[in-house]
């Protein structure tokens, strides 16, 4: 797919997303989009996975070395298979991918011990409560790992 292609479909879901004439909803379903330049989209409830029902359909689209800095993500799911690799994220992406991960790390009774104990350091667990998820959607922070919790 060329990118004129890329951008004549997300103009119309932008316009869709805004109930605007000529609007029409983004089908990428199983697009390459290998080193496609999607910086600055509106991808909120982009649906990469069945559990979400609006928004632009990039399930099993092919992300790698697409560029999705400064995208809009929010309420997407994050496709979790090798064409998810490689992508460039910016830092909002990053800690709203960390924060998940941990949130789940941490939440979970079948991670272990060594686990929670590696990735739920005061460090990372600081780095990963400056996602916007925590500020903006008013999801509680993560606390590190302390051994009595074991």
């Amino acid at each position: 797919m060329t990118q004129d292609e890329i951008k004549l479909i997300l103009d119309k879901h932008k316009k869709w997303l805004n109930d605007e004439e000529g609007g029409e909803r983004a089908n990428l379903r199983g697009a390459d989009l290998r080193y496609a330049d999607l910086r600055d989209t509106d991808l909120r409830g982009a649906v990469l996975c069945d559990a979400v029902l609006r928004g632009a359909d990039l399930r099993g689209a092919n992300l790698c070395d697409a560029d999705l800095c400064d995208a809009d993500l929010d309420y997407s799911c994050w496709p979790i298979w090798c064409g998810s690799l490689g992508v460039h994220i910016d830092e909002r992406i990053a800690l709203q991918l960390l924060y998940h991960t941990l949130y789940n790390i941490a939440y979970s009774k079948y991670i272990s011990a060594e686990i929670k104990r590696v990735l739920l350091t005061p460090e990372i667990v600081e780095i990963a409560n400056r996602s916007h998820v925590v500020h903006e959607h008013g999801k509680p922070k993560i606390e590190p790992y302390k051994e009595e919790q074991a």
